[in-house]
């Protein structure tokens, strides 16, 4: 699968799509959906190693992997319920299975050992993140996006790194369920701290990496959930904080312009960016000068 993902991908880079790969691409589509509807436990534990290797232009791809939840799950919670706390549903406190190995990655680049003095003594992220941008902008091989453009930053190991802070930041708050519990976490400040430092395109595949964890219900659904929204803040931006929620808007956006399914933890975040007016999100600058965002966030979340 991993090679059948990558392969229809690098397909998909052209500016003109043959028709042979558009054909290949609906032959991989419903092989995806057919592993999504009859094992979709493979398909959910397996989500890092696809999402590493779908090239970001191939949104409905990646939604429908990230759309899978075990079938344990009879039906997922209604994100447009009114009155829904997603931090009260007992699914929130229990983590994923995930057969991704992710802490080789950090091995192999030698930020395993700063990344855990960083979660463990926030007073060290500086000396971490120093390193981290050092390997994350010289990639051992440079992939390449839509129309072939280069990427300059090291995708997986992004991947890797927001997926590891995670679970530390799950693994310590374990003793104390509840949003409150992720609120001081040296895990989010750190991954703030990350989301403030890294140049715009390692912070928009950085960004990418965090809204790839909005699943199903789950321990990391909700972290990563708060921190998207945390990161996007609800006070009168500076120019800086204001590039940065351009670029969580841009990226929830691209989740949300294809077919369904959407994953319920994107939709879940994005109704509380929209409906709490601690965020203000409409009258944010970039939203006003360009209407139809809105508009079409409010037509997307609906529908789906």
């Amino acid at each position: 699968m991993q090679v059948l993902l990558s392969y229809i991908g690098e397909q998909l880079k052209s500016a003109s799509v043959t028709y042979v790969a558009k054909d290949i691409y609906k032959g991989v589509l419903r092989i995806l959906l057919i592993l999504h509807h009859d094992f979709p436990e493979f398909v959910a534990e397996n989500h890092f190693q696809f999402c590493t290797v779908i090239p970001t232009h191939c949104s409905q791809l990646r939604n429908l992997v990230l759309s899978a939840y075990p079938s344990s799950f009879q039906k997922l919670p209604d994100p447009f319920r009114d009155g829904l706390k997603i931090d009260r549903l007992e699914e929130m406190s229990k983590a994923p299975k995930i057969t991704a190995d992710i802490v080789t990655p950090l091995q192999d680049a030698m930020i395993k050992a700063p990344v855990d003095n960083a979660l463990r003594n926030f007073n060290t992220a500086d000396v971490a993140i120093q390193q981290i941008s050092e390997v994350i902008y010289n990639p051992p091989a440079r992939d390449t996006g839509l129309f072939f453009n280069p990427i300059n930053v090291n995708t997986v190991l992004l991947e890797a790194l927001v997926l590891y802070i995670g679970q530390s930041a799950v693994s310590s708050s374990a003793q104390k369920p509840g949003t409150a519990s992720f609120s001081n976490s040296p895990a989010l400040g750190f991954l703030e701290k990350l989301v403030n430092t890294l140049r715009p395109e390692a912070r928009y595949y950085l960004l990418s990496a965090i809204v790839n964890q909005l699943r199903y219900p789950n321990s990391h659904t909700h972290f990563f959930s708060f921190a998207i929204l945390n990161i996007f803040g609800s006070e009168t931006a500076a120019q800086h904080e204001t590039h940065i929620r351009e670029q969580i808007i841009r990226v929830l956006l691209e989740r949300l312009i294809v077919h369904r399914p959407h994953p319920w933890g994107l939709i879940i975040t994005l109704q509380e960016l929209l409906q709490n007016g601690n965020y203000s999100f409409f009258r944010l600058p970039f939203i006003q000068a360009a209407p139809e965002v809105w508009r079409s966030y409010n037509y997307l979340v609906h529908r789906a």
